[in-house]
C-alpha cells in the first residue's frame, strides 16, 4: 500500500481522502480554484502554485481543483533542480477519474511549457479545457498509471518504498505551478455597452452619407 504523501496543504473541510493517498481539495482554498469567470473581458492569467514533499518513490501527492470556464491550462514543475530532487511526473485526470493527459521529461516527446522547467520537469499544455472538477497526480518518474482510470493505481503501487534524501537519493520535493488564461473572453457591461454605441454611430453616419 502506498504512503501518503505529505505536502504543504492545509486540509479544509472538504478534503476528500481517496484510497491509499491523502487527497487534498482546492475548494474553499481560492489560490487553487482557478476562476477564469473573473477574468471578464481581458485574456488575463490566472497564477497559482502548490509544493511539498514525497517521502518515498511510491508516493503520490495528489491535488484538486475546479475549472469554472473552458479555459487554457498550463501546468509544469520547476522542482527538479538538475538531480537536486527526484523526475517529476504529472498526470491529469477528470471528475470521472479518466486519464486526460500525462507529462514526463521536456527532453522527450513531451512539451516544455515555461522556461522555468528543467530538463526532467513535467510539463501539461491544455488548451480550451472544458470546466469542471479535475485531480493531478504527482509521482516519481517512472510510477505511471497503470491504465485509463485513476482507479487502475500506478506502477510502483507493490514495490517496497526507497526513501528520498538517503544515500545517493535524490529529495523528495516537488513544485507545481499552474497557469490558467480564459480561452474566450467575455466583453464586461461597459465594454459591450461602448461597442455597441460604436457601432450604431457607424450605422448612423453611413446612412446619412446615402
Amino acid at each position: 500500500m502506498k504512503r501518503s504523501a505529505a505536502d504543504t496543504f492545509t486540509p479544509d473541510t472538504e478534503t476528500r481522502p481517496m484510497t491509499n493517498f491523502i487527497t487534498l481539495t482546492a475548494r474553499g482554498l481560492g489560490a487553487l480554484t482557478l476562476a477564469s469567470c473573473a477574468l471578464a473581458a481581458q485574456a488575463d492569467t490566472t497564477d497559482s502554485s502548490r509544493s511539498g514533499q514525497l517521502a518515498s518513490q511510491i508516493d503520490l501527492a495528489t491535488l484538486e481543483f475546479d475549472v469554472s470556464t473552458s479555459s487554457d491550462l498550463r501546468i509544469w514543475t520547476d522542482s527538479w533542480q538538475s538531480g537536486a530532487n527526484f523526475d517529476p511526473l504529472l498526470s491529469l485526470f477528470d471528475q470521472g477519474g479518466q486519464l486526460l493527459a500525462l507529462g514526463d521529461d521536456v527532453d522527450g516527446p513531451f512539451p516544455q511549457v515555461d522556461a522555468g522547467q528543467g530538463m526532467l520537469d513535467a510539463g501539461l499544455l491544455l488548451t480550451d479545457l472544458a470546466a469542471g472538477h479535475y485531480s493531478l497526480v504527482v509521482s516519481a518518474s517512472p510510477n505511471y498509471p497503470l491504465g485509463g482510470m485513476l482507479v487502475d493505481g500506478f506502477t510502483f503501487d507493490t514495490e517496497t518504498p526507497v526513501a528520498f534524501g538517503g544515500a545517493g537519493q535524490p529529495g523528495g520535493q516537488w513544485s507545481v505551478r499552474f497557469s490558467l488564461s480564459d480561452a474566450a473572453p467575455v466583453p464586461e457591461p461597459a465594454t459591450l455597452a461602448l461597442m455597441l454605441a460604436g457601432l450604431l454611430s457607424v450605422g448612423f453616419a453611413a446612412q446619412r452619407r446615402r
